[in-house]
């Protein structure tokens, strides 16, 4: 999956993506019967379209709000990866929400405990570089709030909501060159700084994070620049 991230980081200019089918702009919803029995939709084992974005995107990241819409945001590899927009499961119908102020894909998003939505990091591929920005959106108000930035950028690396609502980042590289590391950082949603954390035992990115029942953060795989984890 490395090499797959890093053909397609070198190989953007030549190959034409959208017109392969890597950027899309429909959606599918896995359920024959959602409105009437939710507790069964996915026993059902149907697809049908659930609607199309307004924008074509490839990596975006996907939040299940708390008022059960669906926000999608970055994730293109052109000029549109800092727009954002809603899901309306109720309708089938996506609308545009307000731009990020970075253009991000391969980057983290994390529902924090009040509501706002954090993103962190990701790599822009329209000018090739990687970014440690953050930002919230605001639910109600359908835009977003430039915040501290991570100590160092990161693109593929993961997120978790600690049970104090903080959140850890951890992992990822610095796109398109860099090697993947081992540090971690911690997000204060009350103080909404960063701040070092301690650094994992080997460098990964495309991780998975896990949070425990007794709060620990279980981190899984990836790669370390050689070989898969």
């Amino acid at each position: 999956m490395a090499g797959a991230i890093e053909k397609r980081v070198g190989a953007r200019a030549s190959r034409p993506w959208r017109r392969l089918g890597w950027a899309v702009a429909t959606a599918v919803l896995l359920t024959s019967g959602l409105a009437a029995r939710p507790a069964l939709a996915a026993r059902d084992g149907r697809w049908v379209i659930a609607g199309g974005m307004v924008i074509h995107r490839s990596v975006p990241t996907a939040t299940l709000l708390p008022d059960g819409r669906v926000l999608i945001a970055g994730g293109d590899f052109g000029l549109d990866a800092d727009t954002a927009e809603v899901y309306e499961p109720a309708s089938r119908t996506f609308s545009q929400t307000g731009k990020m102020a970075n253009r991000r894909s391969l980057f983290t998003d994390t529902l924090l405990p009040d509501g706002t939505v954090l993103v962190a990091g990701g790599y822009d591929f329209f000018s090739e570089t990687t970014t440690k920005t953050a930002e919230l959106y605001d639910i109600e108000e359908g835009n977003w709030t430039v915040v501290d930035s991570m100590g160092e950028a990161r693109a593929s690396h993961v997120s978790a909501l600690l049970p104090d609502g903080a959140v850890l980042v951890a992992g990822g590289r610095k796109l398109p060159n860099g090697s993947p590391t081992e540090t971690a950082e911690v997000y204060d949603p009350t103080s909404q700084r960063w701040a070092y954390t301690a650094s994992m035992s080997s460098p990964r990115d495309q991780q998975t994070a896990t949070v425990l029942p007794d709060g620990r953060v279980l981190v899984v795989g990836g790669f370390d620049g050689e070989e898969v984890l």
